[in-house]
């Protein structure tokens, strides 16, 4: 009589696999719930943003001025875009 022994790792491996699987999902789930969701343009008042780029309101409107920033009018009132204050500064260096 042949005494069969059924190989057991076959089943564990496949077991395994599938409860990592389950779990990253689970984990990636977990993650993407806590993502920010793009916004669409923020309008931003003078007075957010000078408190957003702590600056002064003159500091503000000789950036306007240069160009560094739009100002667009709604409804007769002076907005900036956040996305565009945010681009504004991408890649610029702190000066030493």
């Amino acid at each position: 009589m042949e005494n069969k022994i059924s190989n057991p790792e076959p089943t564990f491996i496949t077991n395994l696999r599938e409860f990592i699987i389950e779990v990253v999902q689970t984990e990636m789930y977990k993650l993407k719930k806590f993502e920010p969701e793009p916004k669409q343009d923020e309008w931003m008042t003078i007075n957010e943003v000078i408190k957003f780029l702590k600056v002064s309101k003159p500091t503000l409107w000789d950036m306007t001025n240069r160009g560094q920033f739009t100002k667009y009018f709604i409804d007769g009132k002076p907005r900036y875009k956040r996305s565009e204050l945010d681009e504004a500064f991408i890649g610029l260096k702190v000066r030493k």
